[in-house]
């Protein structure tokens, strides 16, 4: 997604904090910035204000512009990664526990009793890439992708999931969480660059066709040119024709001037598209898994989740598709399944 003005302000303000600076919001979308020392040395100053939109930058004089691409955003991210750019965080567990578990899943006409509980942290790591679509000019803006380590895929996991997860901040020491191992982090960045280039494809293919649009746009003006000038030529007087006629150095030079033109406008042209990992993100949950038994006829049992941190049961794994659903069926040879599962079963009650 394109990096919001609001959003880039909370992590401007939070890296400043961060480095010892004081700052305060003012009215019309500013930042005023005391500098600490580290930011005083880098920049020579004391202060700074800052805007988050062109508009708002071009009314105050004396503003940097903090947008993806500028200079004062780069001078943050370089900041940012001087300290590293992985940031931890555990969630905290909400109240209730996965007692609540059964109380959110639909059984369909059966009931369970939760017979083994076994809690862990489910880990996941948000990477966070900033995308330049250069050409003749050049466009920016922040996308992110979200890595299930535990499961080892790009996650499925829908954004209204962490609005009522809150964090620890930073990870606290008794909590003994060993960070991501490092083969798991270079697998993880390959699926997630290869996850985010599939999703802006079609935007890179937008690219391409407006490039090649400008470059025909260019040569043509260039032939142009060089076709007006060769009829310019013509009306000079034949003895400076036939002058220029023996001397094959100047259609040579021409020549190769127009040529070398044409490769200079087709580099600069070309189409680039750039991803910077700007940013990464290692956040746990805790959840439990639960053994939960049947209680009728077969008795069988099978494994659900809850997520502690939500609060909210991720539902019972389907022995058909393995996925996970909160409305359950039981077929007569005492399968657990989802709804589709259990539509395609030959053993319906």
């Amino acid at each position: 997604m394109i990096l919001e003005k609001r959003e880039l302000l909370e992590f401007t303000c939070a890296l400043l904090a961060l480095r010892g600076a004081t700052v305060t919001k003012t009215e019309g979308e500013l930042l005023e910035v005391e500098l600490g020392p580290e930011l005083k040395r880098k920049l020579g100053r004391g202060s700074v204000v800052l805007a988050f939109s062109e508009e708002v930058a071009g009314r105050v004089r004396e503003a940097e512009l903090v947008t993806p691409g500028s200079y004062f955003f780069s001078l943050l991210l370089s900041v940012a990664r001087e300290k590293g750019i992985v940031c931890r965080r555990v969630a905290r567990e909400r109240a209730g526990g996965a007692g609540g578990f059964t109380k959110q899943m639909k059984f369909d006409k059966f009931g369970v009793e939760i017979v083994e509980r076994e809690s862990y942290h489910h880990c996941f790591v948000r990477f966070h890439f900033l995308v330049s679509y250069c050409t003749v000019d050049s466009t920016h803006e922040m996308r992110s992708v979200l890595y299930d380590v535990t499961l080892r895929q790009v996650a499925s996991e829908s954004d209204g999931l962490w609005e009522r997860v809150c964090f620890d901040d930073p990870v606290r020491e008794e909590q003994d969480l060993p960070p991501v191992d490092r083969g798991e982090l270079t697998l993880a960045l390959g699926e997630a660059s290869s996850h985010l280039i599939a999703r802006i494809r079609h935007k890179v293919f937008a690219l391409k066709a407006r490039s090649s649009t400008l470059l025909e746009s260019e040569l043509k003006r260039l032939e142009d040119y060089y076709r007006h000038l060769i009829h310019e030529e013509g009306t000079y007087s034949m003895e400076t024709i036939r002058k220029r006629a023996n001397d094959r150095e100047y259609g040579h030079g021409s020549k190769l001037e127009w040529q070398r033109k044409a490769a200079t406008e087709a580099v600069r042209f070309w189409p680039r598209v750039r991803l910077s990992l700007v940013g990464l993100e290692e956040m746990r949950l805790p959840r439990t898994i639960l053994t939960l038994k049947v209680d009728k006829h077969p008795f069988t049992e099978f494994c659900g989740l809850f997520d502690h941190a939500s609060g909210r049961a991720k539902g019972a794994f389907c022995w058909g598709c393995n996925g996970l659903t909160t409305h359950v069926w039981l077929d007569r040879s005492g399968a657990v399944l989802c709804e589709e599962c259990f539509s395609q079963s030959d053993k319906q009650w």
